[in-house]
């Protein structure tokens, strides 16, 4: 959970990771893998409406925008919209998904010479997605008279 209201932003992270090490003789061999889940969703462009917002009008006051005063038919606009309508209607979703790790293989020769070999990855997939809701304004309200 994060700042904003309405769980408006929440950040999510699960690691988890793998170590082995082995020792024969004069062989060894040393690996890890570690998976890292990270989840993030946030209100899409909320900030610039808290820019845009009128000073003398309290935020808290806003929480129902579905009330004629607060609601884009009315006072908020496609291009100043409320910011609580904001947090609960624009979303965004980022999910990243990565798998790095290493194998390391050594082996002594001789006293003083050892050969050694490294492999190692990392990968990534991450995937976004918006939501933005559909709304049409009422015939006759402001908001309708601005999309002409």
């Amino acid at each position: 959970m994060g700042i904003i209201p309405n769980n408006g932003d929440q950040y999510a992270r699960n690691t988890f990771s793998l170590r082995g090490y082995m020792n024969v003789n004069k062989l060894s061999l040393d690996m890890t893998m570690n998976y890292v889940r990270k989840d993030i969703s946030r209100s899409n462009d909320m900030y610039m409406e808290l820019l845009q917002h009128a000073v003398d009008v309290d935020y808290s006051v806003m929480k129902d925008y579905n009330d004629e005063r607060y609601n884009l038919d009315n006072y908020y606009t496609l291009y100043a919209t409320n910011p609580y309508y904001m947090i609960d209607n624009y979303r965004s979703n980022y999910q990243d998904d990565r798998v790095y790790g290493r194998i390391e293989l050594s082996y002594d020769i001789m006293k003083g010479l050892k050969a050694t070999g490294r492999l190692g990855g990392d990968f990534s997939n991450n995937r976004t997605t918006l939501q933005e809701p559909k709304y049409s304004f009422t015939d006759g309200s402001p908001g309708s008279v601005q999309l002409r």
